[in-house]
């Protein structure tokens, strides 16, 4: 894999056909979406060759969006694209995110403007 990329709301609609663009370019894809065709939309899209790592959650939930973390680092950890965004596959697991605080409620205490 040298591209991957994540798509939200690729069930249907512009996100399925986002999706379908990507695939047929070669991207690897992440795709999330509450809909009950995911799964279908999934195999759609592997009939392009392309690995596709199926997320179904709600991401206008906190609980939703706390299930996107996993399996979208596991897809960008596992992809030879993650030396594109500075991580070396060599370096110690414990060493890659090293002051970057990727919780999704990390930033939850924002400044007032």
């Amino acid at each position: 894999m040298d591209k991957l990329a994540l798509v939200t709301g690729a069930s249907s609609g512009i996100g399925y056909w986002l999706a379908n663009d990507l695939a047929t370019r070669g991207y690897d894809l992440v795709i999330c979406s509450a809909g009950e065709r995911v799964a279908e939309a999934a195999n759609d899209l592997r009939s392009a060759g392309v690995s596709v790592t199926m997320i179904s959650t709600d991401l206008a939930t906190r609980e939703g969006i706390d299930l996107l973390w996993g399996p979208l680092l596991a897809a960008i950890l596992s992809s030879r694209s993650s030396r594109t965004c500075g991580i070396s596959k060599r370096w110690p697991k414990r060493a890659r995110f090293r002051g970057l605080n990727l919780s999704p409620t990390a930033n939850a205490e924002s400044e007032a403007p």
